[in-house]
């Protein structure tokens, strides 16, 4: 668009024209101005203004407004109020912005750079504003570059410092800072803001953290100075070519040689932990061990069904459905189903029965910055042993697939589907000790073995390459408690009530995750866990092949409980 000494007024209405178009977001990509909420006085702009502006003795007053720029633009004055500026879009080519005068407050320039080519805004007569915001996407330095030395914006000299300032953006798993430097120069003073040298910013190292709180180290190699600090006047350099001596687009991102003029640079970035952006990545990557968790809790169900009913070969069915919950704001629900055939087996002082099983679960899982679900198929053998004397082994072993698919909100990581899978080998030892003939205590012993795959995502965040990985690791879970339990019987029926109380630990930590980004490595260690288990259920024999059971259950004390849980079972003998 071309204004010849003519006012563009954008203030939150509907103006069309070759400028106006759909609304395009292009602050989409997290981080932009509305992506995460951060300031509070550009929420609500409703005026759009999408394009160029090519007039020189014209003025555009935003209002509340957002103008994103599609090609180099130049205006006679600017006045911005609550305005966020777009200098150009993700991907695209920098732009400048040229202005005789500008009178700017409460607003943001979103300003990209490549580290060798920059966005630019240029003012030759005025600059005058207040509480406005230098916004510069993060952009990875090869390794051995030198310092930074971009400019990004450039007035007159005697152009106060404070115009502009920077802001911490969360980006990865940091809170990056671009170290900007406003600097004048004919003898000028020069005032940095944010200053601290790239080989000298405060480094983040995270050590033996573990799931889900997340104690984060600190190891400070610098004083970090104050944010608006004076320094030594510059000395006046040769004459040399201006800034505005630069024709428009040509934005080489060259410090050179400058002269009354107030500019400010880039310099580089400063980089810290963002602690819950590392919790939250570390409590997506542990859902496979809280996967493994709910599997083990539903593994021995149904060889415990054949002590308490004295069962005979038959086919079964059992649907189970709980939740659960942990530390930051993290909770889980299920519904798993089991189906299953057995046989038994009269041998010499015993009864050993031979089974298969079939299970599927359905889960979903999230805390306050993800969410998904699992969907997991699995098949296992089984055998029970039970003795004349009281005593009794459970052997089992299962495989099983998980679909999974999980949306986070934290470090732009969107959304992932991924496979995975989980074997478990588990042994139960027991002795049934009968009080009276139709009462008993059982005390018990259970370990389960298994593997758990690892898996691993890259992408980016505003600029920054991101991944996050945990390795195969092998959970060993052990369990000790008692049960007891009391039959009532009649002419045709018989009802066993039964309580159990135990104590579920981790023998090994689960896996080690591995988060890398820009600022560096972050290791999050694995933990062990234990919680108290407690049950009540009911077995009945309806008639002589029909039988059902019934069983409620929660954990406590642990860093992940089951809240509550009901499993419901029916077999049929044949």
């Amino acid at each position: 668009m071309t204004l010849d000494g003519g006012t563009l007024l954008v203030d939150g209405g509907s103006v069309r024209n070759d400028v106006y178009e759909r609304l395009l977001a292009w602050s989409e990509e997290r981080g932009g101005l509305n992506g995460s909420g951060e300031y509070d006085f550009m929420t609500g702009a409703a005026g759009l203004l999408r394009g160029y502006v090519r007039g020189s003795a014209g003025n555009v007053n935003l209002q509340n407004a957002t103008w994103m720029m599609t090609g180099n633009s130049s205006v006679k004055h600017l006045e911005s109020s609550g305005s966020a500026l777009y200098f150009s879009r993700p991907g695209g080519e920098f732009h400048t912005l040229t202005a005789g005068s500008m009178d700017i407050s409460d607003s943001v320039l979103v300003m990209r750079t490549d580290l060798h080519h920059s966005d630019q805004l240029r003012v030759t007569e005025s600059l005058r504003g207040k509480n406005n915001l230098l916004l510069v996407d993060f952009t990875e330095r090869s390794d051995g570059q030198k310092a930074l030395n971009i400019p990004l914006v450039t007035a007159p000299a005697g152009t106060g410092a404070d115009v502009f300032s920077v802001k911490t953006r969360d980006t990865g798993f940091s809170h990056i800072t671009p170290v900007v430097r406003a600097e004048q120069g004919t003898g000028g003073t020069a005032w940095q803001l944010n200053v601290v040298q790239p080989e000298t910013a405060a480094e983040p190292v995270v050590d033996e953290v573990s799931r889900p709180s997340l104690p984060v180290v600190m190891r400070q190699d610098a004083k970090t100075p104050n944010p608006v600090e004076a320094v030594s006047p510059v000395p006046s350099p040769a004459p040399a070519a201006s800034v505005t001596d630069v024709p428009t687009g040509e934005n080489t991102g060259e410090s050179g040689e400058y002269r009354d003029e107030t500019r400010w640079l880039l310099t580089g970035y400063r980089s810290t932990v963002n602690a819950s952006a590392v919790r939250d990545a570390g409590m997506l990557m542990s859902m496979g061990h809280r996967n493994f968790i709910n599997e083990v809790n539903n593994l021995n169900k149904r060889m415990g069904d054949l002590r308490d009913i004295n069962g005979e070969a038959g086919a079964w069915a059992r649907i189970m459905s709980g939740t659960g919950s942990a530390g930051g704001g993290f909770s889980d629900n299920y519904t798993h189903v089991q189906v299953g055939a057995d046989k038994k087996h009269e041998l010499d002082g015993l009864d050993l029965f031979t089974g298969v099983t079939m299970t599927y679960t359905d889960s979903n899982a999230g805390s306050d910055t993800f969410s998904g679900k699992t969907k997991s198929v699995g098949a296992g053998l089984y055998a029970s042993a039970l003795f004349d004397s009281g005593a009794y082994i459970d052997l089992i072993g299962k495989y099983v697939h998980h679909d999974n698919e999980y949306t986070a909100t934290f470090a732009g990581l969107g959304t992932k589907d991924y496979g995975s899978h989980s074997w478990y080998a588990g042994a139960e030892v027991g002795y049934r000790y009968h009080v009276t003939e139709d009462a008993w205590i059982e005390p018990q012993a259970e370990l389960v073995c298994g593997a758990v795959s690892g898996k691993q995502f890259s992408w980016k965040d505003q600029g920054m390459s991101l991944s996050m990985k945990d390795k195969d690791f092998n959970p060993l879970i052990g369990r000790t408690g008692v049960d007891v339990g009391k039959s009532f019987s009649g002419k045709d029926w018989k009802v066993t009530a039964r309580a159990g109380l135990g104590y579920q630990f981790d023998l090994l930590a689960n896996g080690e995750t591995v988060l890398r980004d820009a600022s560096g490595e972050k290791r999050i260690k694995g933990e062990k866990d234990g919680r108290m288990l407690m049950s009540v259920g009911l077995n009945a024999e309806v008639r002589d092949n029909i039988r059902f059971g019934l069983e409620f259950e929660k954990s406590a004390f642990g860093k992940y409980n089951v809240d509550n849980a009901v499993n419901a079972g029916f077999r049929y003998s044949f």
